[in-house]
């Protein structure tokens, strides 16, 4: 009876520190994983296009800074260099949203709401997200705001 009890002593515990080291390779290798989807060269292609006013934005951003912006609807665009910690902030949005895995929601939903395309052409990965400012779901918010904030500010 004794030599049993000490099994499963010695047993569980290892069991537990087994299950936590896997737990945490996994962890490491799925962000491995992310980042490297991110590697250069890359282009990300991001539209916002609706609301009352009948916005129809376009931006481009490249992996090096160089953006170019465009407002479809008065026929204006124009180029920039986006400064290291903006191209830092938009990685760390797609990480959080954990874009690669994020499917398409429905768009065209109604007239006072923005639909919003993500086009991401990469050295190792591609993805395509469409959604609406109402069917968007809450881990691409962030990504979707930063995007529409940025294509708003850069039309002035």
């Amino acid at each position: 009876m004794e030599v049993s009890l000490t099994r499963r002593r010695v047993l569980l515990p290892g069991l537990v520190v087994l299950l936590l080291a896997a737990i945490i390779l996994a962890l490491l290798v799925r962000n491995k994983d992310s980042t490297q989807d991110f590697a250069a060269p890359w282009q990300l292609n991001f539209s916002l296009t609706g609301g009352f006013v009948g916005y129809n934005l376009a931006l481009t951003l490249l992996d090096d800074g160089q953006m170019s912006w465009e407002d479809r609807r008065d026929h204006s665009s124009g180029n920039l260099i986006l400064p290291s910690s903006d191209l830092d902030q938009l990685g760390r949005h797609m990480l959080n949203a954990e874009f690669f895995s994020q499917r398409s929601s429905p768009t065209g939903l109604c007239c006072d709401s923005f639909d919003y395309l993500i086009e991401f052409k990469g050295a190792h990965a591609s993805h395509v997200v469409t959604a609406n400012s109402f069917t968007a779901n809450a881990r691409l918010k962030p990504l979707l705001r930063w995007l529409e904030m940025l294509a708003f500010s850069r039309r002035r």
